[in-house]
């Protein structure tokens, strides 16, 4: 019986609104979060790149970062990525044709770079991966395939 009058008790409480709104005499009024007035709140040293929409720090820089996968046999189901770009599957890479794909990353912070993919036996391929002309990793395949993953530190 106790258990019955405590949630009808609880029950009464939240019906009447009580609990949510802790403004009264002695006490100051609760402030609105900013969202609700319609300003905006930037943290101190980030600015909007009128370009991509994105915020970005004031003291974040650019950089090219280019991938190459190259040699002789064939890579397939390759994926890849550059910071937070993605790209799955699809492409496949033979001595005649091979991969280059290059993007400007502005960061601040450590970004990934990753190629993997399948091998064909006996596949002797290679991923470059450049951060502005300089050679940051430069992986062969093995029997397993094609796998190429570095952190870029960012200066």
């Amino acid at each position: 019986m106790k258990l019955v009058v405590v949630a009808a008790a609880a029950a009464a409480l939240l019906v009447s609104g009580c609990g949510a709104d802790v403004s009264g005499p002695g006490l100051p009024a609760p402030v609105p979060p900013a969202a609700a007035t319609g300003s905006a709140v930037r943290p101190v040293g980030v600015s909007l790149d009128g370009a991509t929409g994105r915020l970005v720090r004031q003291n974040a820089k650019t950089y090219l970062v280019t991938i190459d996968v190259h040699g002789s046999g064939d890579v397939v189901n390759m994926t890849w990525k550059i910071a937070s770009e993605n790209h799955l599957g699809g492409a496949k890479v033979n001595p005649k044709t091979p991969f280059h794909v290059a993007r400007p990353v502005t960061a601040d912070s450590p970004f990934e770079v990753s190629v993997f993919g399948y091998t064909d036996p006996g596949a002797d391929l290679h991923c470059t991966v450049r951060v502005d002309g300089r050679v940051v990793l430069d992986q062969a395949s093995t029997v397993r395939g094609l796998y190429c993953d570095t952190f870029v530190q960012v200066e």
